[in-house]
């Protein structure tokens, strides 16, 4: 961690001069170092910056990323720069502001988490929000997700919401100082490993005081608003997700257009969205149910129309039926017949079902699949697919000693 740069003087700081001090090739980019840079270098938990350097002959390198190696900060780049020459840097401060933003909305999460329930934030990762290009400004808004070391309910995490946002109005200072290790030896602070060296203290009073080589904002209101998006159970604990500040915001507004879609759909209002829908899924039900009747009555009549025909296996064809469908009129002839198949033409193949309390459904399997068939199951039903034609598979059936009668609906 090198203390003495511009991004740890004066994070907002958007513009700079320095000088050039080396420049090298490495795949395709340029790895630049400077005399001085506001550029952040990825670490911390926090990502890169990116922005520009412009020569003073009006050269212009882009900088996709930024890393710290030992002593040294390289800016990848898309051009070179010449060694001692002057250059000025420009950040994307709309991505740093965003990154400063989610990072010290995780540290107020964070140290709640650890204040009320006595949990750590054992994992953090901060992540570009997805993409959603008629609300944002794309590639400057991000996500984060935290991993507890241990459970936190609903009622827990509401809280730590409420408390979070609270500090946010609250407009409490946000200070980040260096310390050695005989200085940081009796304060209390969170820290997921143990530290050596100099070490940099993120204090938020009364919320959180954790070891970090991150970016903040310089007071908690910059932080705008926390939104915990999701929480899933991980490992002993939760993973959860949050938003700050204009991600928030963007979060927000995406749900919102697409309640009111769903609730105009529904022709309700949008606070009875989620009764409106509650109440087309008990009709959904109440109409598949009647539907389960109807098609139990037209099996049976099905069934019934071929037993007169003195055939040993009638073949059943119901145009764009589901698989669950076709088993279950085959199986409406297994004490009926020798042989029951119903079936229906799906793409460049039709799915089947066969049944049966009587025959070898083995041998069936294997005749059908030596025709490039793909069937199994057991007695007293198989069913699968081939690529064979109706006529095809009835002249299997046939081959095997039936008497088939093809019946269409």
């Amino acid at each position: 961690m090198i203390q003495n740069t511009i991004f740890y003087s004066d994070p907002y700081k958007e513009e700079f001069s320095a000088t050039v001090t080396s420049c090298v090739e490495e795949n395709g980019a340029y790895l630049i170092t400077l005399s001085d840079t506001a550029f952040y270098p990825e670490g911390g938990g926090q990502p890169a910056d990116t922005g520009f350097l412009m020569s003073a002959k009006g050269v212009i390198a882009l900088v996709s990323h930024v890393r710290e190696v030992g002593q040294a900060i390289y800016h990848v780049a898309d051009k070179p720069l010449n060694t001692g020459d002057t250059v000025k840097g420009v950040i994307n401060m709309s991505r740093r502001r965003a990154l400063m933003q989610i990072h010290t909305g995780e540290h107020i999460v964070s140290g709640l988490i650890h204040t009320l329930y006595g949990f750590e934030n054992v994992g953090f990762h901060i992540s570009p929000a997805p993409a959603v290009k008629e609300l944002r400004d794309q590639g400057n808004d991000f996500i984060c997700t935290i991993d507890t070391s241990g459970p936190l309910d609903e009622n827990m995490l509401m809280r730590i919401e409420e408390e979070a946002n609270r500090a946010i109005w609250r407009n409490i200072p946000v200070n980040a100082s260096f310390y050695t290790e005989d200085e940081v030896c009796d304060k209390e602070y969170r820290s997921k490993k143990e530290l050596s060296g100099v070490i940099r203290l993120v204090n938020i009073e009364g919320v959180d005081v954790c070891a970090c080589c991150g970016l903040h904002t310089r007071t908690t209101g910059e932080v705008g608003m926390i939104k915990i998006l999701d929480s899933q159970v991980y490992k002993k604990g939760n993973r959860i997700t949050l938003a700050c500040g204009a991600g928030a915001l963007y979060d927000y507004r995406r749900k919102n257009q697409e309640l009111l879609a769903i609730s105009q759909r529904l022709s309700a209002k949008p606070h009875e969205a989620l009764k409106a829908f509650e109440q087309l899924e008990e009709s959904k039900k109440a109409l598949q149910y009647e539907m389960y009747g109807c098609e139990e009555r037209l099996m049976d009549l099905l069934v019934s129309s071929a037993q007169g025909d003195n055939i040993s296996c009638p073949v059943f064809n119901m145009p764009n039926a589901s698989t669950e469908l076709i088993r279950r009129l085959a199986l409406k002839g297994v004490d009926k017949f020798r042989l029951c198949v119903a079936f229906t033409v799906c793409d460049e193949s039709i799915r089947f079902a066969v049944s049966s309390n009587t025959e070898d459904l083995k041998a069936i399997s294997q005749a059908i699949n030596a025709q490039g068939g793909r069937c199994g199951g057991r007695a007293p039903i198989i069913q699968g697919a081939t690529p064979c034609t109706i006529e095809e598979l009835t002249g299997i059936l046939s081959s095997l000693g039936y008497i088939v009668k093809a019946i269409n609906l």
